[in-house]
């Protein structure tokens, strides 16, 4: 496995042979467009710079890793990886690690002596891991596949997405599946690169929207862009070492996105979905939504006569009498307690003029979806 310079290691002379390795692999299934294959160029051409760059050298000394469990594995400073350790300990299912607390990827070498948990997709960490690299392939797949213009994409708590732009042409969510599970089948390696501003407009020099979006998303310096494949984006987390690893994909909608500060935009369109190592793991997720729907306070309110909603007023309650009585009595039961501690009220208006929202910039888009 290629070590990622992400975090300033020393790289295998032989990675950029493997990218291209991969990226003629991959040409059987997608179609690059120019741009793409461009952005794919700088991105090998800055792998190759950061792999002559000599970066920080870690000794290759004895280290030990103490496990969840209890037990000690014994392995070697900037060569041993937390998927080597799941392997010699026969640990299945492993996505992600936690080296002393902190998310590190399976493929990442260990640095010193540490505590090391492997993560699976039965935890957050892991089912995180394994969203955002399914938002990878699902990169690959609009963009290759369907000629796509990606915005940017990510993990939620709700799953994967990918927020995209689309001309002419309307999205099949049985033909987005089928085609991000063959793309996942070819187990793409993902790999990272951290570049600084300077890099990164290098990087996406072809597309401005992109280019003004990861400028935005930088909080310092630098950023970290991984590559997956024919596709390259940012994602700062973690990833799988491969993405073999995901064996189902289920796309769940496709609705209108709104990109913050590019209001202006439109036809901006949000795929979301989810991915899974395998069909358990997806039968286990679709046990827990039917447990969520059965439990959604929503309906709940609605079948007992509380409150019922209405488009006039998007996402809020017309409470009914049962509603009302159990709304008032939680409200005086509030203001007996913050009187107890010596709070007093006041009263603020209910309309407004336009200004407000219009100082905040917001007057473009509540005009849209209200009536001020």
């Amino acid at each position: 496995m290629a070590v990622t310079p992400v975090f300033g290691l020393a790289v295998c002379s032989t990675a950029a042979r493997t990218f291209r390795a991969v990226l003629h692999a991959h040409r059987k299934y997608s179609k690059v467009s120019n741009a793409v294959s461009e952005r794919l160029q700088v991105f090998e051409s800055l792998w190759e710079k950061k792999c002559n760059k000599k970066g920080i050298e870690i000794l290759e000394k004895p280290l030990s890793i103490r496990l969840a469990d209890g037990r000690t594995v014994k392995g070697t400073a900037g060569v041993t990886t937390p998927l080597f350790v799941a392997h010699s300990v026969r640990a299945k299912g492993a996505l992600v690690s936690k080296v002393n607390g902190e998310l590190w990827e399976l493929g990442r070498p260990l640095e010193a002596d540490c505590e090391l948990q492997l993560l699976g997709f039965d935890t957050l960490e892991g089912k995180q891991a394994a969203w955002r690299t399914g938002a990878c392939v699902l990169v690959g797949v609009l963009e290759g596949a369907f000629g796509a213009k990606v915005c940017r994409e990510g993990a939620s708590e709700l799953g994967l997405y990918c927020d995209h732009l689309l001309d002419n042409s309307t999205l099949s969510l049985n033909d987005v599946e089928k085609r991000c599970k063959e793309a996942a089948a070819l187990k793409l390696p993902l790999s990272r690169l951290e570049l600084n501003t300077e890099e990164v407009r290098e990087l996406f020099q072809n597309c401005n929207l992109r280019l003004q979006l990861v400028e935005e998303q930088m909080s310092g310096p630098s950023v970290t862009v991984y590559r997956c494949g024919d596709s390259v984006g940012v994602c700062k987390d973690p990833l799988l070492p491969h993405t073999g690893l995901l064996k189902v994909f289920k796309m769940l909608q496709l609705s209108p996105a709104t990109l913050p500060n590019h209001t202006e935009l439109l036809g901006c369109m949000r795929l979301l979905g989810v991915a899974f190592p395998g069909e358990k793991d997806k039968e286990e997720w679709e046990r827990e939504q039917e447990e969520a729907r059965r439990r959604d306070h929503r309906r709940i309110g609605t079948d007992q006569e509380l409150f019922f909603f209405n488009d006039v007023s998007p996402g809020s309650c017309f409470f009914l009498p049962k509603g009302a009585h159990i709304y008032n009595t939680l409200t005086d039961f509030i203001k007996s307690e913050y009187r107890q501690r010596g709070f007093t009220e006041v009263v603020t208006p209910t309309l407004y003029s336009t200004a407000l929202w219009e100082r905040s910039d917001t007057g473009s888009i509540t005009a849209k979806t209200c009536s001020l």
